[in-house]
């Protein structure tokens, strides 16, 4: 942020090297595995190029599956150099930052554990105790974090999540399709998008509940039986299957989409070393065809490549992306609501509506969606229906800040000053800093000419973000209304540095300018 501020081509540009570094660092853990094969260059290659990533790479919220994957790589890296305390103590140091950066690394130790079993030498194994004893630094690590994690950053303000269907057994059969569904994608990667739907399982013999459960015993029969035969097989499966366990809502933090893409960041990892031995063991196979390997990987690089790039195209517009997830998901409440307001903001208020509808008839219980079609039917002079639309959202969520707010906008157009004010107040109560609210009641104020009032709301609103420019704004329209010149001309000023959009400060300052040229005789 230091360097980037709200420049989202630096944030991005940030989110692609790190997964350029990420993808150096499957080759080098590769190279440790396998050295003097193609399997290095493929699994690094293939890893750049998986559709899958898109997600976790161009959003730039998301990139702490890519922070994760990264020190988790480093700590592998160091851990399986093993030379000197130097690379001991850095394995743990990037451990330590990885589960600050996502809490799916405490798995991490398991992977230790995995890797031990299946790599290290037959007169350097140890027994489970004393492995698990050399691991101690990485399991007290974990607890330091857990206790930190849930006894210190406790976030009382988050919406609770729950399980899907509503019980525990319920999520574990849904949440078995959805672990089929994230196989799916590691494998084929086609169909990408942003809100994956699965009905909610209530019985262990839905077909595809057989399925996922089938599948999941076959993964474990190959890790035991591959164990002996093909270490790296069992320990690749064993990763995907570990690091996919926190995601599936066992302790519940899925909140609507029960699957994302980004969650498949990690696990790919395993799976991309897998698929580029299976490849290069294809060699053994075709006896007098030494470059077959070589044209099936760069098969599966080209099309993992064209599917990758596709799926940027999608990124590059909120509107196509938002299509694409309602091609594959038309019950997605979520997509159909973030296209109305897409819509609405262009003007297309009829198509607006029809997809804030929808989305209210997937889920009715969604007080974003009422406040968002509230806000749509004001903005069209519809007020007793946006008045509607808001009571409905706070019936549901009564403490919503952006609803009272949204409510005060809609008096203020009305020409309802006392409403309007008695609302502001409202979102003020239940989001004290709420920038929008604070300035929204400040300028009501300047229009009734209570200056004091407004200058009160200002400085508030600059207390709670000094380096928000509406406040400096409106403080500065305050004391140039009130004849303070000099201190209107800092804060308008002010304001003009962080945003030069505001032209109405530009114009103030020009006629201020003016005015002191005239009394000057200039």
């Amino acid at each position: 942020y230091f360097l980037a501020d709200l420049n989202p081509s630096l944030y991005r540009l940030f989110n692609v090297l790190l997964h350029a570094f990420c993808g150096i660092m499957v080759f080098r853990l590769a190279g440790l595995l396998f050295p003097g094969t193609i399997i290095p260059f493929l699994a690094g290659l293939l890893f750049i190029v998986h559709p899958a990533h898109t997600e976790a790479v161009l959003v730039i919220s998301y990139n702490e599956d890519i922070l994760v994957s990264v020190f988790l790589l480093l700590s592998l890296y160091c851990y399986i150099r093993n030379a000197g305390y130097f690379r001991k103590a850095a394995s743990l140091v990037f451990y330590f930052l990885a589960l600050f950066s996502k809490e799916v690394a405490v798995v991490f130790p398991l992977i230790l554990l995995a890797f031990n079993m299946c790599y290290a030498p037959e007169k350097d194994r140890k027994p489970f105790g004393r492995q698990l004893a050399s691991l101690s630094g990485y399991f007290s690590i974990t607890f330091f974090y857990l206790f930190i994690r849930f006894f210190v950053l406790t976030h009382h303000g988050r919406s609770v999540a729950g399980y899907a269907g509503g019980g525990f057994l319920t999520n574990i059969l849904t949440m078995s399709k959805v672990f089929t569904g994230y196989l799916r994608l590691l494998v084929l990667p086609v169909n990408l998008h942003t809100d994956y739907y699965f009905k909610t399982s209530e019985t262990f013999f839905e077909p595809g509940v057989l399925l996922a459960f089938m599948l999941l015993f076959i993964m474990v029969v190959v890790i035991m039986k591959a164990l002996k035969r093909n270490k790296t097989v069992s320990f690749c499966v064993f990763w995907i299957m570990v690091t996919l366990l926190p995601v599936l809502n066992i302790i519940p933090f899925l909140n609507w989409s029960l699957l994302a893409e980004r969650y498949l960041y990690l696990p790919s990892v395993a799976f991309c070393l897998l698929l580029a031995a299976l490849v290069n063991s294809l060699s053994a196979l075709s006896a007098g065809r030494k470059k077959m390997p070589l044209i099936i990987g760069i098969i599966i690089v080209l099309f993992y490549s064209y599917h990758t790039l596709a799926r940027n195209v999608d990124y590059g517009s909120d509107i196509a992306l938002l299509q694409k997830t309602l091609k594959y998901n038309d019950n997605s409440h979520v997509a159909h609501n973030d296209m109305g307001v897409k819509l609405s903001s262009r003007g297309k208020h009829e198509e607006a509506e029809a997809h804030l509808k929808k989305a209210i008839e997937v889920n009715p219980d969604d007080p974003n969606t009422y406040n968002n079609l509230g806000s749509l039917y004001s903005n069209l002079g519809r007020y007793e229906e946006a008045r509607r639309m808001y009571m409905k959202s706070l019936g549901i969520k009564s403490h919503s800040h952006k609803t009272y707010n949204n409510l005060g906008v809609m008096y203020y157009r009305q020409g309802k000053y006392k409403e309007a004010e008695e609302m502001y107040g409202q979102a003020l109560k239940t989001g004290p800093n709420d920038l929008t609210a604070l300035n929204n009641l400040g300028s009501l104020y300047l229009v009734q000419k209570k200056y004091k009032k407004a200058e009160e709301v200002f400085r508030k609103a600059i207390k709670a973000s000094p380096r928000w420019g509406g406040g400096h704004r409106g403080l500065g329209i305050c004391y140039y209304n009130q004849g303070k010149l000099r201190e209107a001309e800092n804060e308008l000023s002010m304001a003009l540095d962080i945003n030069p959009g505001y032209d109405e400060s530009r114009r103030i300052l020009e006629d201020m300018a003016k005015q002191k040229n005239r009394g000057t005789g200039k």
